[in-house]
């Protein structure tokens, strides 16, 4: 290979993917359960660090054994938790839009009975002591530079300038790997639930304030967590129709048929050999004030293109298929 193939295939993935013209909707993932605790760095080479799989792994395992699926990420500590360990719990029901939070500060001896309790539903009264009951808008994002640099590189400037910012009502947290390295800097919206791509610190701002058009950030959304691959290309559709106050709206959203492909591409359409053709998705919705309406539309495959899966490999040139949306009805 040439150095001159070489040097392009080392760049970051990030990078690479972007000057490709990967549209990263349709890959934000569907945890129910998000559990976020504060974990000193060094975080090493895993998705979860070693240190809170060691202290939480029978635990959740448990619960998935059960039916109940986890999310598990460490986030870094700041200096105002003071010594405290911050233990952030994100819960979605099937049927909800966003996810109900609960926010606890609790000493090391107490993180593995409060997340035994957390995920089994028990009675949390023991904890009411260390819960902080001020309601956030939180920004989760990955700077797990050890998973893949582009994270570091990008994600880390990304968090200190929102830092910096203040912003009221917001925090910002640094987070460990939740995929998606190749659209760093990549965030964690939460309660909301959406994943975003590529920001940079005016899209964030504009993204936070909404003082941007959703039109002038279309290509930074990877989704809404609360549907599936086809659903969020459509949803996405109706952000760009209705503007934020579609993030107000109550949602209900069905895949209504899927054509095409085989059973792989179903499963994971953005990366299967042999990709569905079409799928028919419909959104109902509910406004505030009582308004109903419905947005439908055929999510067509559209094409290839070659993207990479990761910084400082040259073998991993990926084949991802991209998607677009038509007969779009929006009444």
């Amino acid at each position: 290979m040439a150095d001159t193939d070489t040097c392009q295939l080392r760049e970051f993935c990030n990078v690479f993917a972007r000057r490709a013209g990967e549209d990263p909707i349709g890959s934000a993932t569907m945890p129910l359960r998000l559990l976020m605790v504060s974990t000193p760095a060094p975080w090493g080479n895993k998705a979860t660090p070693d240190v809170l799989s060691e202290l939480l792994g029978s635990t959740l395992q448990q619960a998935a054994d059960q039916g109940h699926r986890v999310r598990l990420q460490a986030i870094m500590p700041e200096a105002e938790d003071q010594g405290l360990v911050r233990v952030l719990w994100y819960d979605r029901a099937e049927t909800s839009d966003s996810f109900q939070s609960m926010d606890h500060l609790v000493p090391q001896s107490e993180v593995s009975g409060l997340v035994e309790a957390l995920v089994s539903g028990c009675d949390l009264t023991r904890w009411e002591a260390f819960r902080c009951h001020q309601v956030h808008r939180d920004w989760f994002i990955c700077t797990h530079g050890s998973v893949d640099s582009a994270c570091g590189k990008f994600g880390i400037p990304l968090y200190q300038h929102l830092r910096k910012q203040a912003l009221p009502g917001v925090r910002i947290f640094r987070t460990s790997h939740f995929g998606g390295h190749r659209f760093a800097p990549t965030v964690i919206d939460l309660p909301e639930g959406r994943m975003w791509a590529h920001l940079e610190l005016d899209h964030a701002k504009g993204i936070l304030q909404q003082t941007l058009d959703p039109s002038e950030v279309k290509m930074n959304l990877r989704g809404w967590m609360g549907a599936g691959h086809f659903e969020q290309i459509l949803e996405r559709e109706a952000l760009l129709h209705f503007g934020w106050d579609w993030l107000t709206f109550q949602r209900e959203v069905t895949l209504l048929e899927v054509t095409g492909g085989d059973e792989e591409g179903h499963q994971d359409p953005k990366f299967a050999a042999c990709p569905p053709t079409k799928a028919q998705v419909r959104l109902k919705y509910r406004t505030p004030d009582g308004h109903t309406g419905e947005v439908s539309g055929q999510v067509v495959f559209s094409h290839v293109l070659e993207s990479l899966g990761g910084t400082g490999s040259i073998n991993e040139k990926i084949q991802v298929n991209q998607f677009t949306v038509q007969n779009l009805v929006i009444r």
